[in-house]
């Protein structure tokens, strides 16, 4: 690893400089970087060497640095003087940063994938790679021997020092697999191939990755010849394989998952090769959880039921070396409270069965997502899935959602458990009702009432081949999300979360924001709503869509809100207005530890959260006049929050998990308590929401808002028909 410290050319005099545009050229850089050289920020940024391969100093006055071809001017270069053969080195970070005493950082990032780069003057490039540059991995750079001007890869990156010989010429072509992933009843025989002749092929079957020191290795007898490996396939496994040959860049590591239900619905307590009991890097020692329940398969429910079950919903695969799960140092699984990107770990990850798509796999990395489904007694943790450059395609390219939702296009996601609505909460009355679709619930509900949503859907995850349960997938909330939704750019957006007990984290400020823990634009909207100025408020709020907002989370009797839980997000360029998103809505209505149908938190007032909006807004006429009026629009005649419309939203939600359900009770319905829980205890649970929950709850809410004055005692009047033509 390589810090920076000083530019690489600081010089004070020299008696000629010239001022040919050709002497000076891009000599290395550097698109996927890991840690080959960190910025000030401590950040591993692209980089850009320049080159001096004149006799005499050149000015870098007038000179430009772009990755568009259409724009040759995007950056210009701070005026240093460069001695012959001498080297400038710039960071591509997007950050835009003159540094007098350090690497400058340009207004662009570089793409592992390939695309333009140029060094330009006079508008016109003086070095340039075009159309693209080839694709790009990680911590190897890409430039010009210094010696003999052959391009190609080089295994040691040299920033601001002279290019050695090339050490790659290209790439090893990837791996073709003749069967591809999914479920299968009967052995087969797959074959492994390379179009890269006189490569060898090295193959795993445990989830790491293969590599020249680890693998079964198939060496190509004839150097002209293309190799193949055949491999007989008889139960759930977890094939991933390369491509090596002298010279060449290895090919990436593909990966393909092979289910055999048979094995799945008889997955043992003790899987071979994994730890049990989960021994954590502080010592702490848990027991373990692998198996499915054999109290479960094959007397609650037939083995068949069970097969279907796992054939409900799309599959997930998630492949990686166990040690990256389960191992006492690094594993996230065993280690859930670690956080960050040094708790990030390279896996592949697989998407089997997503109706009218084909089977399709990705690199990514993942971590582990959100709080309190991060302690060790709590075995099915939260998951986040990252998609970056570092791994493959840096997107996520599928239609995860069908192919007529609004994106097929995600940076991040989420693999939710279920945590504080399912079988593994420890909360008896939680594990008990659980109903594992409250927070989704919040979502389909926000959407009814005409506001975007993150997008979601149930899926079944797998470890290695190992059943994991159903999860919540579903979108993550943040710039590259809103910029992927509603447009613009990622650095044109800003927003906040309201985490851990009214903690605000900022998303996209600037250094001074950060500093104070607050956008400049929200804390315009506390003020002005302790001024009782609605008009001031309106300004970074659509005051419908945020009394909406509110009306749904007291509605539910959401008590994780608003202390917690909060998501809001708006565009900064052209100026636009917050928007909230439902997001971990798990601890409401019957789901707190004493249920009541008469849970009130309409009185909720937390310092610089909605409701500090909400409170000081009271003394306000026409804020409290709109209030009721939402109210009236979304509690009667149909409204997505009556009795029957938000039932029949509820309804449908459930009864696309009943099927999958057994599932995983199979898996996790004997973690509690014995009986295994299952669909008779969901049923009881679900019965209790359609008789209790839904057709009371509106009439105490709108006694406990006239108490706040929001809604009147006199009722409005009703019309036969509610608009149209009559």
């Amino acid at each position: 690893m390589i810090r920076t410290s000083l530019i690489v050319t600081i010089f004070i005099f020299f008696p000629f400089v010239e001022k040919l545009h050709s002497k000076l050229i891009i000599s290395e850089f550097l698109a996927n970087n890991e840690d080959s050289l960190l910025d000030e920020d401590g950040h591993p940024s692209d980089w850009i060497e320049i080159f001096n391969t004149s006799i005499s100093p050149v000015s870098s006055e007038g000179y430009f640095l772009t990755d568009d071809e259409k724009s040759p001017n995007k950056w210009k270069l701070p005026n240093a003087i460069i001695p012959p053969n001498g080297y400038l080195v710039f960071f591509a970070s997007g950050k835009d940063r003159i540094n007098e005493n350090n690497y400058s950082h340009a207004n662009f990032s570089l793409s592992a994938s390939g695309e333009y780069l140029a060094l330009t003057f006079n508008g016109s490039p003086s070095s340039e790679f075009t159309p693209i540059y080839p694709d790009q991995y990680k911590n190897i750079s890409y430039g010009f021997n210094t010696i003999n001007g052959s391009e190609g890869y080089f295994s040691k990156p040299t920033p601001g020092e002279m290019n050695g010989p090339i050490d790659y010429s290209s790439k090893v072509s990837d791996t073709k697999f003749d069967i591809d992933r999914g479920f299968y009843q009967s052995p087969f025989n797959v074959k492994i191939t390379t179009k890269t002749k006189g490569s060898t092929i090295i193959y795993t079957i445990d989830g790491s990755n293969p590599s020249l020191d680890n693998g079964t290795k198939v060496v190509s007898e004839d150097p002209q010849q293309q190799i193949s490996a055949t491999l007989y396939i008889d139960k759930t496994t977890t094939l991933r394989a390369a491509a090596y040959k002298q010279g060449l860049i290895p090919s990436n590591i593909d990966t393909q998952t092979y289910l055999f239900l048979d094995d799945i619905v008889t997955q043992t307590e003790r899987p071979e090769g994994y730890p049990y009991p989960w021994v954590s890097r502080n010592g702490q020692s848990i027991e373990g959880d692998y198996g499915m329940d054999p109290n479960v398969v094959g007397k609650l429910y037939s083995l068949e039921e069970i097969k279907e079950s796992l054939l409900d919903i799309p599959t997930v695969s998630i492949v990686t070396d166990k040690n990256n799960l389960f191992g006492t140092q690094s594993g996230i699984q065993v280690n859930p409270r670690d956080s960050g990107s040094s708790s990030e770990r390279e896996i592949s990850i697989e998407f089997i069965n997503f109706e009218n798509s084909e089977n399709s796999q990705e690199n990514a990395g993942i971590r582990m997502n959100g709080n309190a489904s991060r302690l060790v007694s709590r075995p099915k943790h939260n998951l986040r899935v990252i998609f970056r450059d570092d791994y493959g395609k840096g997107t996520l390219n599928y239609p995860l959602f069908g192919p007529e939702a609004e994106t097929n296009r995600f940076n991040s996601i989420i693999l939710r458990g279920g945590n504080g609505n399912s079988w593994i909460h420890p909360s008896k009355n939680v594990y008990e009702n659980a109903m594992y679709i409250r927070d989704q619930w919040f979502r389909d509900v926000h959407s009814s009432m005409g506001y975007p949503e993150t997008l979601q859907r149930e899926v079944h995850v797998y470890f290695n081949g190992l059943y994991w349960g159903m999860h919540h997938l579903f979108e993550r909330i943040e710039e590259e999300w809103c910029a992927e939704r509603f447009g613009g750019d990622k650095e044109e957006w800003e927003g906040f979360r309201v985490v851990a007990g009214n903690q605000i984290e900022i998303i996209n400020g600037t250094p001074e924001e950060v500093q104070k823990g607050i956008h400049d634009s929200w804390q315009s909207v506390i003020n002005s709503a302790i001024d009782e100025d609605l008009d001031g408020v309106m300004k970074y709020l659509d005051i419908n869509a945020f009394i909406d907002y509110l009306i749904l989370n007291f509605q539910s009797g959401n008590s994780d809100w608003d202390q917690n839980n909060v998501r809001a997000m708006r565009r900064t360029s052209p100026p636009g207005k917050y928007m909230f998103f439902c997001h971990d809505s798990e601890r409401a209505g019957f789901n707190v530890g004493s249920p009541n149908i008469a849970i009130d938190v309409t009185n909720k007032n937390t310092p610089k959260a909605p409701t500090s909006i909400h409170t000081a807004l009271l003394n306000n006429a026409d804020y409290k006049l709109l209030f009721a009026d939402r109210v009236r629009l979304h509690l009667f005649n149909r409204g997505s929050l009556t009795a029957e419309k938000s039932s029949e939203i509820w309804q449908r939600r459930a009864e696309g998990i009943r099927i999958a359900l057994k599932a995983e009770s199979a898996r996790w319905g004997d973690f509690r308590k014995e009986p295994p829980l299952n669909l008779e205890d969901w049923e009881r649970a679900l019965k209790r929401e359609y008789e209790e929950w839904f057709p009371k709850r509106n009439p105490i809410l709108l006694d406990q808002l006239r108490l706040r004055g929001l809604y009147p005692d006199t009722e409005s009047p009703n019309f036969s028909q509610h608009g149209g033509q009559v």
